[in-house]
């Protein structure tokens, strides 16, 4: 498998469309899969592997993509994927609690739990790899700092900045304006699309750690252990 996304990971990038940068990836992540056979490899390291690497030598990005995957995001590369199936229902949960307009554009909109949890997973298995540059180095110093929960921050930033497009869909479903399925289709896309518009780096972070209000661990702790059992 990691043979086959080596010529996937970042494509339009310079430095992978030379065989030498592609053969350092593969390095990296043969060896980690070698170094914690247990999780192996997973789709998603790649990514963070393949950012790592434009940053720092083989062996610094090595440790760091071992520090990420084992102590800041555990069990969200393990094959289950239990850690990521966990936080995109517990993020879900927060949308509702943080963000009651854009959880009420959902509902109207008759997005299911599934599809949106998708499109979440997208978000954090590749560390948000869809933001520009600035934006998504920003968001991984803030995760390497902070921890986990800056996935949320991040996220539910994104959600909070760019939900006009949602509403506006609720409002013309609302209306009659849109059937439901179109709708619901286009909400998908537009939330897919949702980290390539946060260009203005400062007024996602700025919003990611200070414009959602506090979440306590303990707010965390209870809402993963209860879609631990969902998932």
């Amino acid at each position: 498998q990691i043979t086959k996304d080596l010529k996937r990971t970042l494509p339009n990038h310079d430095r992978y469309k030379t065989d030498e940068a592609q053969s350092a990836l593969g390095r990296v992540l043969r060896a980690y899969s070698l170094w914690h056979p247990t999780i192996g490899y997973c789709q998603g390291m790649n990514f963070v592997c393949a950012i790592l690497l434009l940053i720092m030598a083989e062996e610094d990005a090595f440790w760091l993509l071992a520090a990420i995957v084992e102590d800041v995001l555990p069990g969200f590369y393990h094959p289950s994927l239990i850690g990521v199936n966990t936080d995109t229902h517990t993020l879900l949960d927060l949308v509702a609690i943080k963000l009651p307009d854009v959880w009420q554009s959902l509902q109207t909109l008759r997005l299911d739990r599934e599809s949106l949890c998708s499109v979440f997973v997208s978000w954090f298995m590749c560390l948000f790899n869809q933001l520009p540059s600035e934006s998504m180095l920003r968001a991984w110093d803030l995760l390497l700092f902070e921890g986990s929960k800056t996935l949320f921050r991040i996220s539910l930033a994104l959600l909070k900045l760019y939900s006009k497009q949602l509403s506006d869909l609720a409002t013309a479903v609302e209306q009659g304006l849109i059937p439901h399925d179109t709708a619901g289709h286009e909400a998908l896309k537009v939330m897919r699309g949702m980290p390539s518009n946060a260009i203005d780096s400062n007024e996602l972070i700025m919003t990611a750690a200070g414009g959602l209000g506090s979440m306590p661990k303990t707010m965390l702790y209870k809402l993963r252990m209860h879609n631990s059992r969902r998932v």
